[in-house]
């Protein structure tokens, strides 16, 4: 108890100067490489989770959750909370699996939620051949600051929206990888 008291008193008298020192750890360069080394191996993992998904031809739906928590998308959905690895998306898109239907919610390098269901957008300016993955896509995008990548399953294509848009579609995945990399940077940059 008095041990407890102590910390306590300290953080309340030293409040401000904790809060500099964290405040100048999240600036420090250093450690913000690090981060981005982090960001770059959970992107080439994410690359190659879509090569083999494509190969396989089946269909994906990923949700990158940036400032905008989707919490109101992820709590409907199969929650995992589950350290991102390529065999994990992969299965979960598996046509076999329960979860395949829907989108995957990813932040940082945890998938957040499977099967997850978004809202479609309403646009009319959709190209007609485009399916639910692309309005369910395009919709979190309208609603969230999220950057949602689609496999299609009919075509291989994969698609990238952002704000509304179709930021680029029929990518290939060094395409998607630097997509991929100035987005996760920006990001960083923001945090």
């Amino acid at each position: 108890l008095f041990q407890t008291v102590w910390v306590v008193v300290f953080v309340i008298l030293f409040q401000p100067e904790i809060r500099r020192l964290l405040t100048s750890v999240g600036q420090n360069r250093i450690l913000r490489k690090l981060f981005q080394i982090e960001k770059t191996a959970i992107q080439e993992d994410i690359l190659s989770s879509i090569e083999e998904i494509k190969k396989n031809k089946w269909g994906a739906l990923l949700v990158f959750e940036r400032e905008n928590l989707l919490k109101n998308v992820v709590s409907d959905a199969v929650p995992m909370h589950a350290l991102f690895s390529p065999e994990l998306l992969v299965s979960i898109f598996n046509p076999s699996s329960p979860l395949h239907d829907g989108a995957v919610v990813i932040h940082n390098n945890l998938i957040e939620a499977a099967a997850c269901i978004l809202p479609l957008t309403e646009s009319k300016t959709l190209n007609p051949e485009m399916g639910t993955r692309h309005r369910a896509a395009l919709g979190i995008s309208e609603e969230s600051d999220a950057i949602a990548v689609v496999i299609s399953e009919e075509s291989g294509k994969i698609s990238v929206a952002e704000n509304g848009f179709f930021i680029s579609s029929s990518l290939s995945l060094e395409e998607l990888g630097k997509i991929l990399k100035d987005k996760m940077n920006e990001f960083i940059e923001e945090d």
